[in-house]
């Protein structure tokens, strides 16, 4: 698993696993979190100290993943990563 994200441009996964093991290994991740996120991540910012690699990308409203997935969508247009 450690290898394969490594050969990845670019990691997308909410808070699981994945996206820790990604942000230890300094892989490019973004992580799509709930309005409540766990204390790790952080109340407001899109960084995180934990993972310098990281990009957190937060719903603005509790169970509304639209605006996070469009955000995302928009963010890869850009190439922004």
């Amino acid at each position: 698993c450690a290898s394969f994200l490594c050969d990845l441009d670019l990691v997308i996964s909410v808070d699981t696993f994945v996206a820790h093991l990604a942000g230890s290994l300094g892989c490019r991740v973004w992580v799509l979190l709930r309005r409540t996120a766990d204390w790790r991540w952080g109340s407001e910012t899109s960084r995180t100290f934990w993972y310098p690699t990281a990009r957190l990308f937060r719903q603005v409203e509790e169970g509304n993943w639209a605006s996070v997935v469009e955000a995302v969508c928009e963010a890869l247009a850009r190439r922004d990563f």
